[in-house]
């Protein structure tokens, strides 16, 4: 086959240079692609930062706006007298009893912990009478199905009844019925003080506790995974479960009576760190309890 005149193939020298004309581009593009890469994904790992600090603070406020009492003398028996559980109260990593409504336990250098009365809003919680009552009763009959009330209430558990609020701990329950002794410390039962009329809320009390196990104060790792800090939270007799992890830094500052600044850190990202990335790994807010003492 004969070549056809006016038409010829490229040179060796022009292949090899437009190869590294498509090298060079290639190069480059692909530079700019994993640059652009590694930002989202940087971007990507703080806005996951924030969303678990902004989970975990706001946790942490709707608990602190649910504490409280209507009288400072509910509270002083309730915690004075021995009313509360053992297994209510953290046995680490800190070993401190509540105060008052909310407790702040002081870390130091590590982060603080938390401990908070509140009744805990829910389907169930609180309810009401479904009868009237009389003072010196110990039998409550509930609004709530014989089922709810078996998975609502144990023995042990604390309740607030009526306005002004009487406290009582279960001692046991049968069908809608709830047994109570208003005063655990005095041997037998004892019975409400005042007559109660049906539809009186009768609401569960509980103790949350917050906290950040780290290498520091879990050495172990038997409540944490080694390197990586946790703020867990507690209600009542459960164990602690995990509310954010990457937690470095959780403090309380109490501005005033009912009044409470927290402050939560999250562990920065390696490298350099901009001022988005420093906000992307810390939050505060300012937050009251719904009563004051």
């Amino acid at each position: 086959m004969k070549a056809q005149p006016g038409r010829k193939g490229y040179s060796l020298l022009e292949v090899l240079v437009a190869l590294g004309l498509l090298v060079g581009v290639l190069s480059v593009t692909g530079a700019v692609f994993l640059s652009q890469a590694e930002a989202w994904r940087l971007q990507g790992r703080k806005v996951l930062r924030l969303q678990a600090l902004r989970t975990a603070l706001e946790a942490v406020a709707r608990d602190i706006r649910l504490a409280g009492y209507p009288e400072a003398e509910v509270l002083s028996r309730l915690l004075n007298n021995g009313w509360l559980p053992p297994a209510y109260i953290p046995a680490r990593p800190f070993q401190e009893q509540p105060r008052e409504a909310v407790t702040v336990v002081a870390g130091g250098t590590l982060p603080d912990g938390l401990m908070i009365l509140a009744l805990l809003p829910g389907e169930t919680n609180p309810t009401n009478l479904l009868q009237a009552v009389r003072a010196g009763d110990t039998a409550l009959t509930l609004t709530l199905a014989a089922g709810e009330v078996a998975d609502q209430f144990r023995p042990g558990d604390l309740l607030v009844v009526g306005q002004p609020p009487e406290l009582a701990q279960v001692t046991g329950s049968s069908g809608r019925e709830l047994h109570i002794d208003t005063d655990p410390v005095l041997p037998g039962l004892q019975g409400l003080l005042r007559d109660q009329a049906a539809g009186t809320t009768v609401g569960e009390l509980s103790l949350v506790s917050y906290a950040v196990f780290n290498d520091q104060n879990d050495p172990g790792g038997a409540a944490h995974e080694p390197g990586i800090p946790v703020l867990k939270r507690k209600i009542n007799a459960g164990g602690f479960e995990p509310l954010a992890e990457q937690i470095s830094g959780f403090k309380i500052r109490i501005l005033r009576p009912g009044n409470y600044e927290v402050l939560l850190e999250a562990l920065p990202s390696l490298g350099p760190e901009g001022e988005a990335e420093r906000l992307a790994r810390s939050l505060r807010l300012t937050s009251g309890s719904g009563k004051r003492n």
